[in-house]
């Protein structure tokens, strides 16, 4: 996979692997086919009994091993069958929803509604001003952990029970089918971005038997991004363009990061206000940080008057950069660091 890190989490498989040549244009049926099998696992399987992932492909071979001649009438009794009339009803979108197992369903779906609530809150800023940014920017959907503090996509999956150490497994196999795209921004497995597919897109829709969303007037996408605040919403647009909102219950949190330091950051840069710009390496992941004259004296006033001191800047995550992210809303709190009052000896 393009742009994948190497290396793994250090963590030992509960079972074995073995090194063998696969034939290039099966290799992907092969791929999936160890995702399964991983995500078997961390359902709680037993490593050692599998099920039989190849039973489809079994079944599949053997009828076309036997290929039995059919009359006139089968032909008939089988398309006006029940079996038959129900497939047969099926579009393309619900028998790949229908092919999904449940926890693909429930990744699919809830990065659907984060799609669809950013689209209405995008729609709303778009009818106020202009310069946003493009769709292919704002439809990655974060996924991740930091500071112990998780994005809104690990947090809707971790409320659904379904984080475990099948995720990545999970994420591979709906990207594998065409119905996300999946990026790693920094060289660690566990923080990935993904973003839905046309296609995936239209599974969800056509799985849950929703309506696609037509456009409608700026005024009515505005009051839906005004009430998104809060509340999580699926936009249907029936055909008399009255605007229809099914409301979905959203846990709200707030996300607060704190980062310490004990020197004073360097390259710093001023703008015409006297404002600091300056960033800081944060396990790999660069922050940009943006303070008042009145905040970076206090980081001088700690140099000038504390032999030792740590500074705690606390803000909120912001927009995602390249190699990180901005902390919006900073402050920052000193505190001097007294040394260590030596032991005494013993007499």
């Amino acid at each position: 996979m393009t742009g994948k890190p190497k290396g793994g989490r250090g963590k030992k498989a509960p079972y074995h692997t073995k090194l063998m040549r696969v034939p290039e244009p099966i290799a992907p049926q092969v791929e999936a086919l160890g995702l399964q099998y991983q995500e078997f696992i961390a359902a709680g399987g037993d490593p050692a009994n599998p099920p039989l992932l190849l039973e489809r492909i079994q079944k599949q071979s053997d009828a076309v091993k036997q290929k039995p001649t059919r009359t006139a009438s089968d032909k008939l009794i089988e398309k006006t069958s029940p079996e038959f009339v129900e497939v047969e009803k099926l579009s393309k979108e619900q028998r790949l929803w229908k092919e999904l197992n449940r926890r693909q369903q429930i990744y699919l779906r809830l990065i659907f509604e984060i799609d669809q609530h950013r689209e209405a809150l995008k729609r709303g800023e778009d009818g106020r001003r202009s310069g946003s940014r493009s769709a292919s920017q704002w439809r990655w959907i974060e996924y991740g952990e930091i500071f112990g503090n998780s994005t809104t996509l690990r947090m809707r999956i971790k409320e659904a029970g379904e984080v475990d150490p099948g995720t990545g497994s999970t994420f591979k196999m709906l990207s594998m089918r065409k119905l996300i795209e999946i990026r790693y921004p920094y060289d660690d497995l566990r923080w990935l971005d993904c973003k839905l597919t046309k296609q995936g897109r239209a599974v969800v829709i056509a799985g849950l038997r929703l309506e696609a969303p037509k456009k409608a007037s700026n005024v009515a996408f505005g009051a839906a991004a005004r009430k998104g605040r809060n509340t999580l919403y699926v936009e249907e647009v029936p055909s008399k363009q009255h605007l229809k909102l099914t409301k979905l219950p959203m846990t709200t949190g707030k996300l607060e990061l704190t980062i310490k330091i004990n020197e004073l950051p360097n390259n710093v840069e001023t703008n015409k206000d006297n404002w600091k710009t300056f960033e800081l390496d944060c396990d790999g992941r660069v922050v940009s940080v943006t303070v008042k004259p009145k905040i970076w004296k206090k980081l001088e006033d700690a140099v000038a008057n504390y032999p030792q001191w740590v500074a705690a800047i606390s803000g909120k995550m912001g927009e995602s950069t390249s190699n990180g992210f901005v902390l919006s809303e900073p402050s920052l709190q000193v505190f001097e660091k007294k040394p260590k009052e030596p032991k005494p000896e013993a007499a």
